[in-house]
């Protein structure tokens, strides 16, 4: 998608997602045709030309810090809740020692 114009990290995502949908030669010649328009190949124009539309959750940007805060919280509730049954050690130890090979 190199004659694509990216401006923004939104259409970072738009780009991400329109290659992982629609195939290539089909980007390629909705390109060709928004500049045979004379017009400038910005996603937008190049996803009316396909006529698709990128899902809503593309236009609100991933807040990785929050996934990351929210994966670790719920890791330590799940070993604390294993630390509670004295029967679970065993378990807890096999966790540690998933989270110690990641």
């Amino acid at each position: 998608m190199h004659r694509v114009t990216v401006t923004s990290d939104k259409d970072g995502r738009i780009a991400a997602w329109l290659t992982s949908t629609v195939d290539a030669t089909a980007i390629s010649a909705a390109v060709d045709a928004v500049i045979a328009r004379g017009q400038r190949p910005y996603l937008s124009h190049i996803c009316k030309q396909l006529n698709v539309r990128p899902p809503d959750a593309i236009w609100t940007p991933v807040d990785v810090d929050a996934v990351a805060a929210a994966a670790l919280k719920s890791e330590a509730i799940r070993e604390a809740a294993l630390m509670a049954a004295p029967q679970s050690m065993a378990a807890v130890q096999r966790l540690r020692a998933q989270k110690n090979r990641a």
